[in-house]
């Protein structure tokens, strides 16, 4: 059966959203015969659904920068409980991490960002929770935030509630019994590719759950480590929410990067903080 829903991009990346979130002029996504294709007058993202990760294939061209100001702030207007950004009166940007914890790449990371004295927020995966629970107690260690992107990287709305629900009091009790914390302090979720639905949404608020996107998410996973760089101190704004990974093979690529951003984004006035500190 085939599935449309409205989109749009931050930062030539794909989000989903409520179906009457976004003008059908910005695009649409179309699920079918094991394909994903995202169209919009900005770019074109065609993706394919395995086993059923979804992966990115292709991108052309590249959204404003302003249309993705405006997209942020309209968006976090109209859904005040999902995080985008934070104050942005605030010289306050948050380092965000998707996909860990990975035994070659979030130790590289984790270093990195210990030489800056920078503290951070990771959404960690509850499989790799369950595979390398010496690193998330090193993270926590740290002084950075634990939070949850999934258990299998699989789309929330491509999971029934319950298998839902489970995964995530799974992967939730994981992390506090690892580091001997309460699970109900970890409340900050990012769904995989940022795909959300209003069930999802709230659902998610049901449980207690904070859903967190980003306004800066270079795609570094598939370019230079010096455009990623140019694109985020383009994209900087008070109260950012950056996302890069710290999995998958990303380590080393992510660990210059943020070596280079972060003195260049103190240099410039930005302080770095956590998440659950930031306020909308």
């Amino acid at each position: 059966m085939d599935l449309s829903i409205p989109v749009c991009f931050l930062d030539t990346y794909p989000i989903g959203s409520l179906a009457e979130s976004i003008p059908s002029s910005m695009g649409s996504l179309h699920l079918g015969q094991g394909c994903v294709s995202i169209y919009s007058p900005f770019s074109t993202i065609q993706i394919k659904l395995h086993n059923p990760i979804i992966w990115v294939l292709r991108i052309k061209a590249m959204t404003t920068l302003s249309l993705l100001h405006r997209f942020h702030r309209a968006m976090q207007r109209r859904y005040p409980n999902v995080l985008f950004f934070g104050n942005l009166s605030l010289p306050e940007i948050a380092l965000t991490f998707d996909d860990g914890p990975h035994p070659r790449d979030t130790p590289q990371v984790l270093d990195m960002l210990a030489r800056h004295d920078v503290r951070a927020t990771f959404f960690l995966i509850g499989q790799n929770i369950e595979r390398y629970p010496q690193l998330v107690k090193r993270i926590y260690d740290g002084g950075h935030q634990l939070a949850l992107h999934c258990y299998r990287h699989i789309p929330f709305p491509l999971e029934n509630a319950s298998t839902l629900k489970g995964q995530l009091d799974r992967s939730r009790k994981a992390i506090a019994d690892i580091c001997n914390i309460p699970p109900e302090s970890i409340r900050h979720i990012r769904p995989p590719y940022g795909f959300f639905t209003a069930k999802t949404l709230s659902l998610l608020n049901k449980w207690g759950y904070q859903l967190v996107l980003w306004n800066n998410m270079p795609l570094h996973f598939v370019q230079p480590v010096s455009w990623t760089i140019k694109q985020i101190e383009e994209h900087i704004t008070p109260g950012s929410v950056i996302v890069l990974h710290d999995g998958k093979g990303h380590g080393v690529k992510v660990a210059l990067i943020i070596d280079t951003i972060i003195p260049r984004l103190k240099q410039q006035g930005y302080s770095f903080i956590k998440v659950e500190d930031m306020k909308a």
